[in-house]
C-alpha cells in the first residue's frame, strides 16, 4: 500500500444534511421556546383569574354593615311569674 492511498480525503457521510444530534438539539430548542410560551399563558390567565377573585371578596367584605333588627322587648320574670301564680290559685270555695 502506498502512503497516497492512505492520506485520501475521508469518505463523505451517507445523509446530506445534518447529524442526528444537530437536528435534536433544534426539535429540544422549539420545544423549549413552547413551553415558555405556554408557561406566559397560563401565568397569565391564573393572574386574571386570582384578581377577579380578589376583587370580589373584596366586594364581600367592604360592604355596608346592615342595621340589626330591633329587639324584642322581654318581660322581667317577675311579671310572668306573678301572672302564672294567678292562674294556678286555688278554686273558690262556696
Amino acid at each position: 500500500m502506498s502512503k497516497a492511498k492512505k492520506e485520501s480525503q475521508p469518505a463523505p457521510p451517507a445523509h446530506e444534511g445534518k447529524g442526528f444530534l444537530a437536528l435534536a438539539g433544534e426539535a429540544f430548542a422549539v420545544l423549549g421556546e413552547e413551553i415558555v410560551e405556554g408557561k406566559d399563558k397560563v401565568v397569565e390567565v391564573a393572574a386574571a383569574k386570582i384578581t377577579a377573585v380578589k376583587k370580589a371578596i373584596k366586594k364581600i367584605t367592604h360592604k355596608k354593615a346592615v342595621r340589626p333588627a330591633k329587639s324584642v322587648k322581654k318581660k322581667p320574670v317577675k311579671k310572668i311569674a306573678k301572672k302564672a301564680a294567678k292562674k294556678k290559685a286555688a278554686p273558690r270555695r262556696k
